[in-house]
C-alpha cells in the first residue's frame, strides 16, 4: 500500500492530469480560449498541457565569483511564459493549479541537492507597483509548499526598474544594477535558494546572488519555472563546465 502511494503522488503525469481535469471542469461552465497558446476551446489544450511534464533542465548562472545551478524548464514555445504572464498580467488564476503542480515538481527535483537542505528560500521582489497591481506576488505564490515556506521579505527593489520584458541582455544588466538589496538579518550566514518565474538572460538572478552575497549570505541554487533557451549561450548563462 505505501508503495502504491508512493508511486501516485510521484507519478510523472501527475500535474498534467491535474490540470487537465480541472481545465475539463471550468470548461463545461465557460468555454475559454487556451491560456498558453490562445487556441479556442479550452482553458489549457492538450499541446499546452504536454509541458507540465517535460523533464527539468539545469542551467548555470555565473555573477563572475561563482556559478549557481537553476532547475527550470525549457521554455522553447514559449507557452509557460504565455501561461505566467496571463496569470500576472490577465488575472487568469484558473492557470494556478497547473504552474502550482510544475512548481512542486520542480522544487522536488532541486530538494534532492544536498547544498540546500536548511536553505532559506526567498522569492526575487517584484515592484511595489506590480504587486499593488496584482495583488499578489507570483513567483512566492507558486512554490510555497508545506516542505519549502518562500520568504518574499528578504530581497528587495531599491530604485525603480523598467520592466524587464522586451529589454535586450545588456539593457537588462543595467536595468538592476545596484537596484536589490538582501535583508542582511534574515540572510546572513545562510545558505539560501532563489524562485522566480521565468529566467531569460539570468540578469534578475544575478543581481539577486550579488544582493545576498553582499548581505553575508550565500546562493547555492535557484529554480524557475521556465527558461528561455538560448542559440548561443554566453559566458555568464552557461552549462556547467565540469558537465
Amino acid at each position: 500500500m505505501g508503495d502504491m502511494k508512493r508511486s501516485r503522488r510521484f507519478a510523472p503525469a501527475a500535474p498534467a492530469a491535474l490540470a487537465a481535469l480541472c481545465s475539463s471542469l471550468l470548461d463545461l461552465l465557460m468555454p475559454a480560449h487556451c491560456v498558453g497558446c490562445g487556441r479556442a476551446g479550452r482553458l489549457c489544450c492538450a499541446a499546452c498541457l504536454g509541458w507540465a511534464d517535460a523533464p527539468h533542465a539545469v542551467r548555470w548562472v555565473d555573477d563572475g565569483v561563482q556559478a549557481v545551478p537553476v532547475v527550470g524548464i525549457s521554455d522553447e514555445r514559449g507557452r509557460v511564459r504565455a501561461m505566467v504572464r496571463a496569470v500576472k498580467d490577465q488575472d487568469a488564476r484558473a492557470a494556478l493549479p497547473l504552474l502550482r503542480a510544475v512548481a512542486a515538481r520542480l522544487s522536488g527535483a532541486l530538494a534532492v541537492l544536498p547544498q540546500t537542505r536548511s536553505a532559506l528560500w526567498l522569492a526575487l521582489p517584484s515592484s511595489a507597483q506590480a504587486r499593488r497591481r496584482r495583488g499578489f506576488a507570483l513567483p512566492g505564490l507558486l512554490f510555497s509548499s508545506a516542505a519549502h515556506v518562500v520568504s518574499d521579505d528578504g530581497l528587495w527593489l531599491v530604485r525603480s526598474v523598467r520592466d524587464q520584458r522586451g529589454l535586450s541582455r545588456a539593457e537588462r544588466a543595467g536595468n538592476l544594477t545596484a537596484a536589490m538589496y538582501a535583508d542582511q538579518s534574515l540572510v546572513q550566514g545562510r545558505t539560501v535558494v532563489l524562485v522566480d518565474d521565468v529566467m531569460t538572460t539570468g540578469a534578475t538572478l544575478r543581481a539577486a546572488i550579488e544582493a545576498v552575497s553582499a548581505a553575508g549570505g550565500a546562493v547555492v541554487a535557484a529554480v524557475t519555472l521556465a527558461q528561455v533557451p538560448r542559440e548561443h549561450p554566453s559566458r555568464k548563462l552557461r552549462k556547467h563546465p565540469e558537465a
